[in-house]
């Protein structure tokens, strides 16, 4: 089961969705893992790209996001697009239910 979050940047007035699945465990791909997707198309049921992992910590009622390396920058110093979505758990305050 998927869940879906539409999050807006209030400085430039865009809309992001995205999407929080998790692999099957007899997935050949990260079996069991949370994966955050993006969506980069005009279907909203499967115009998604993958670029991270989201891993819990049920303990600490956390998580954190590891992006893949292929969607990080390889330029020193400058974030991708996909490392700066990242970032947005630091709305986890702000909107609960994102994450």
């Amino acid at each position: 089961m998927s869940r879906y979050y539409t999050i807006e940047n209030r400085e430039t007035g865009e809309f992001r969705t995205f999407r929080v699945s998790k692999q099957p465990e007899d997935s050949s791909f990260a079996p069991g893992k949370e994966v955050l997707s993006l969506l980069v198309g005009p279907t909203n049921s499967n115009d998604y790209k993958g670029f991270a992992f989201i891993d819990l910590n049920p303990e600490r009622q956390s998580h954190s996001i590891s992006v893949w390396k292929s969607c990080k920058s390889s330029e020193p110093g400058k974030l991708s697009d996909y490392e700066k979505f990242a970032h947005l758990k630091t709305l986890k305050s702000k909107k609960r239910d994102f994450l």
